[in-house]
Parts: C-alpha cells; sequence; structure tokens
C-alpha cells in the first residue's frame, strides 16, 4: 500500500510497468553473468543455479505457509543476488544469504512488493556480520575476458580490496573498472555496461531520476569535501562512483526491488542524499569496505520517516481546514 502525505498528496506510485519489471531487470543482467564467467570461471554458474533453486523452495514454503491465494514469485531477487558476491566466496553461502533476505526481508512483510527493506541488501548484510571471514573472500579476475569459460574458478586470492589498494596506491586506471580488471563482486565485473544500462532504465523510467540525480550528485560532494578533509580516508569521487557495487545496486538492485525507498517525490531526493552521505560514510570510517548494502538498509530505516516529515512541511493542511 502506498504512503499518502498529508493534504492530500499522492506519492509516486509504483507504475504498471513494475510488472514488467523483473523481465526487463532479467533480461538486462544477463551480459553481466557472461562476461563474469569470463572473468572468473563457470562458478559463477553454479552460483546463479543455487540461487534459483534456494529462491523456488522458499517461496513456495512460504505461500503454502501464507495459504497466499495470488501469489507473486520474488524471482527476480534469485536472479540478481549471486551478482553481488564474490567468486571466492563457498558455494553454501549463497542458500544461506538469500534464504535469510527472503525470509526476514520478504515474506514476513507479505511477499514481493510489500516489503520495508531491499531484500538482496538483508541477506548481504546477514553473510557480512555473521560469516565475514568467508564472504570477505575475495579472488583475482582472469587477465583474459574469456579464459573463466574453460575453468571452474580464479584460484588467486586477494589479502584486501579494491578499496584499501586504492588508498594504498591510487593509480588504478579508470579503464580498468568498466572492462572488469578490477576484483569485487561478479556484478560489477565491468563498469561499462552498468552505466549503459543505467542511462538506458533511467531514459525509460525504470529508475527514478529525483533519486538518482540525488545519489550521483550526494556522492561528489560528499566524496570531495571528505577526500579534501580525510584524504587518507575518504576516497575521491571518480573513485566512489566507479568501485564497489555502488554502480551494480543503482542500476540493478534498485529498479529490481524499489519498494523500500522513499515514495513522495521530495522524499527522493533526500533519500538519494542520505543514502549516499551512508555510503561515504560508511567505506570511509567504518570496518565494512563496501557500505553500499548497509547504506540501502539505514535508507529503508528513515524512508517512512522522510516521507513523514516532507509530508507535514510541504502538503500541510492550513489551520482552520477541517
Amino acid at each position: 500500500m502506498n504512503r499518502i502525505a498529508p493534504g492530500g498528496r499522492t506519492p509516486i506510485a509504483p507504475r504498471k510497468r513494475l510488472i514488467r519489471f523483473p523481465w526487463v531487470i532479467s533480461v538486462a543482467v544477463v551480459p553481466l553473468y557472461v562476461g563474469a564467467v569470463g572473468r572468473y570461471g563457470r562458478k559463477v554458474l553454479a552460483m546463479l543455479g543455487l540461487s534459483l533453486l534456494t529462491g523456488f523452495l522458499v517461496d513456495t514454503l512460504a505461500f503454502r505457509l501464507r495459504s497466499d491465494r495470488a501469489p507473486r514469485w520474488s524471482w527476480v531477487i534469485w536472479v540478481v543476488f549471486p551478482l553481488a558476491l564474490s567468486a571466492g566466496v563457498p558455494l553454501w553461502l549463497v542458500p544461506i544469504g538469500l534464504s535469510f533476505g527472503l525470509v526476514f526481508g520478504l515474506h514476513l512483510f507479505g511477499g514481493y512488493g510489500r516489503t520495508l527493506f531491499p531484500t538482496a541488501a538483508v541477506g548481504i548484510v546477514f553473510l557480512a556480520l555473521g560469516y565475514s571471514t568467508a564472504f570477505n573472500i575475495t579472488t583475482k579476475p582472469f587477465a583474459d575476458p574469456d579464459l573463466g569459460f574453460s575453468r571452474w574458478a580464479s584460484q588467486i586470492p586477494l589479502a584486501g580490496t579494491v578499496f584499501a589498494d586504492l588508498r594504498k596506491f591510487g593509480d588504478i586506471p579508470i579503464t580498468d573498472f568498466l572492462t572488469g580488471r578490477i576484483p569485487g563482486a561478479i556484478g560489477e565485473s565491468y563498469g561499462g555496461y552498468l552505466i549503459l544500462l543505467g542511462v538506458v532504465l533511467l531514459i525509460a523510467g525504470f529508475i527514478d531520476w529525483r533519486f538518482v540525480s540525488a545519489v550521483i550528485g550526494g556522492m561528489v560532494t560528499f566524496a570531495w569535501l571528505g577526500a579534501h578533509w580525510f584524504p587518507g580516508q575518504v576516497l575521491p569521487p571518480h573513485n566512489q562512483l566507479l568501485a564497489g557495487s555502488f554502480l551494480l545496486y543503482l542500476t540493478v538492485f534498485v529498479p529490481s526491488d524499489p519498494f523500500a525507498l522513499p515514495r513522495t517525490p521530495e522524499g527522493r531526493w533526500a533519500g538519494g542524499l542520505l543514502f549516499a552521505f551512508f555510503t561515504v560514510m560508511l567505506r570511509s570510517f567504518s570496518g565494512f569496505a563496501e557500505g553500499v548494502w548497509f547504506a540501502a538498509l539505514l535508507l529503508a530505516v528513515f524512508s517512512p520517516l522522510i516521507d513523514q516529515l516532507v509530508g507535514e512541511h510541504l502538503y500541510r493542511r492550513p489551520r482552520g481546514s477541517a
């Protein structure tokens, strides 16, 4: 159910195109999986298969327990969830993380479309906190973009994250981020494709331009200020935008599960700035190098409050009215 702002203002309602979101995103991520297999090996396909099987079983069980007469499958979450994981994680983490996200982030709130928290972020944060050692295993991508099609997985572990390397060296070419040479989650393999996908989805209206504009503008502003005041901890804007899961979250996970964002138009601006602030702060001053998923959960927590404050400030009724 949509939140209605005081004074009768109608918030951003899920368009009829939301029904087509799962199909659009599922087709859009196919090149990401193809590129990830080439860079990290056939293990990526095994992760996808486990995610699909786990999602089907969890949804089926939830529908039976709720006696849901009109079940709405969350299969788009099954498809995109492995993209947020590193190819170095053990396979058993995939069903554990997805099951937790579906149960505690989706089905306990009534199912897909009724969630208060982004489902994938719930599962990823659970893995990061509960299985930090296994979750943080990162492997180096193959130098040749097609070598993974004949290999099971890359076996070269990395001691640190890309953020640690950027703070230490600071000279990683931008082209490496765009062409899949930077280690990270399998969905981050090709930043160039993620940028192109984001532009297409934005033009087509599948991503709210207010939220995207506020996020990008906020990231650039907060990162520039932080790099000026804390140059040893806060990375500059271009690294904040290209490194990690920022592009992946904005272009794949937001349109696949958009229900946890603020609903009012002005709330999207405020929510985007808040998400950018949380991401920069968590990446720079916390023990979690990738703050995107934690920032997504924090934004979901504040979204109802943002809508309420925006509604009371902008759409309150005049004094003396009935």
